[in-house]
């Protein structure tokens, strides 16, 4: 504890120690009740507050200098149900707490500012059965971006769980408003994992978008039981827009290469969609003829750069020619998740492969 004293101002810091009995302690104070003895003898604006974890400052008294009547002996019993303590650490000592005393105005005789004397501190807190129960989330992440038309597509929705009981898979979800359910062919995700009081948890899910582009509905938001709690995540739209992609060139091909040469091509491509090329949303050069074919040694090629809609951007193809002599195509399309292509492939080209 430690206390603080200037001439208008009296402040004790303290904490609340659980550590003895750590079986009474259930994530909030149900009272807390605080005897302070002070005297304050001389006319003036007196205020007294508390503040502590959650909560900036809780108001006990206010004296007016026009009262005009002495200050001494207070006792108050606060309903604390604001302090929820879930955050507290190992140990369940809890705060800090502060409990200040604050002549907020001079005295009307002239005589300055004083917080009186301070002469005796105690507080009592009870923490246990008897808080009530409530739900409550607040919404953390989302992971998925933009859908394109008809895109099926996972998300990852994050929530955590801010009231006093435990979210489990028998009673609790992730359900979409109606807008969202009729947009998206998806009402609800269910809870995988047992989350308490203070934990996160992940709602994972596959989502397929409307083949049309346009701005659709997108509000999700837990449901314990009958009823959703707390906040919907933070869009309340998602954007369908298309990919489009339209060939520029390629340059660093050869007509003919040896068993197992390596060479490096660059393939360009304008981006002629809606969307912005990106790694996240699974964006990336794909072996065609057939598709994610590994004849180059490779069948998909991701890159880093997100490429705005209208930019171009020449792809690095490091391939390895095949080890049997032949003729091969070097075919490439750009495509998104799983099968999934879009917009030009780049011009045929065939490369001889001969010792």
């Amino acid at each position: 504890d430690k206390v603080y004293m200037t001439d208008q101002i009296v402040q004790r810091d303290f904490y609340l120690n659980f550590r003895n009995r750590p079986e009474f302690f259930a994530g909030g104070i149900e009272d807390l009740t605080v005897t302070l003895t002070f005297s304050h003898a001389r006319r003036g604006d007196l205020r007294v507050f508390l503040s502590g974890p959650g909560v900036s400052q809780l108001d006990l008294m206010r004296s007016r200098a026009d009262d005009e009547q002495p200050v001494n002996n207070f006792s108050w019993k606060i309903n604390t149900s604001a302090f929820l303590l879930s955050g507290a650490g190992p140990g369940r000592v809890v705060g800090p707490f502060q409990l200040q005393i604050e002549d907020v105005q001079p005295d009307p005789e002239g005589r300055g500012r004083s917080a009186g004397i301070w002469h005796s501190f105690r507080v009592t807190a009870r923490s246990g059965a008897l808080i009530y129960a409530y739900d409550n989330s607040q919404f953390v992440s989302e992971t998925s971006q933009a859908f394109a038309p008809g895109e099926r597509k996972a998300v990852r929705m994050s929530f955590k769980n801010t009231g006093t009981t435990s979210w489990t898979a028998a009673d609790t979800v992730l359900a979409a408003d109606a807008a969202t359910a009729s947009a998206w062919s998806i009402t609800q995700t269910p809870l995988r994992t047992e989350t308490p009081p203070g934990s996160t948890a992940d709602f994972v899910f596959y989502a397929t978008a409307p083949t049309a582009s346009g701005t659709y509905p997108w509000v999700w938001k837990v449901r314990k039981g009958a009823s959703g709690i707390g906040q919907s995540n933070s869009g309340t739209t998602k954007v369908v827009a298309g990919y489009g992609s339209d060939f520029v060139s390629q340059t660093g091909l050869k007509r003919t290469v040896a068993p197992g040469e390596r060479f490096t091509a660059y393939l360009t491509f304008k981006n002629t969609g809606s969307l912005t090329w990106q790694k996240s949303d699974g964006v990336c050069l794909k072996s065609q003829w057939p598709l994610l074919n590994s004849t180059w040694g490779v069948s998909k090629i991701y890159f880093n750069t997100e490429v705005a809609p209208g930019a171009t951007f020449a792809i690095r193809v490091g391939a390895t020619a095949p080890i049997t002599p032949g003729s091969y195509s070097f075919k490439w399309q750009l495509g998104t998740g799983g099968n999934t292509v879009f917009g030009d492939a780049n011009n045929t080209f065939t490369v001889n492969v001969a010792p």
